[in-house]
């Protein structure tokens, strides 16, 4: 839990996380739809469920690319090794 004090934030957004066992993208457009009928001020934007979220995270880019250019480079030798018996 990270607790940032509202007022002392220059950003002047805040985070919902929710946690369900529901399907997440159902879910996503029922909260927006509830947030708007508490306060039809608020304005709901970029909702994701945590899975888009990890998925489109620098660490895991970093981890699809290696991993894409390891299996290039191994479709390489196999296709060499192929072709080029020795």
């Amino acid at each position: 839990m990270l607790y940032i004090p509202f007022n002392q934030s220059p950003d002047r957004s805040f985070s919902l996380v929710v946690r369900t066992g529901q399907e997440e993208h159902a879910l996503l457009s029922a909260s927006a739809a509830t947030i708007r009928r508490i306060d039809p001020g608020i304005v709901t934007d970029g909702g994701k469920s945590m899975t888009d979220k990890i998925g489109d995270s620098a660490p895991v880019y970093v981890l699809r690319s290696s991993v894409w250019l390891v299996g290039g480079f191994a479709a390489l030798a196999l296709l060499m090794g192929v072709v080029c018996p020795t």
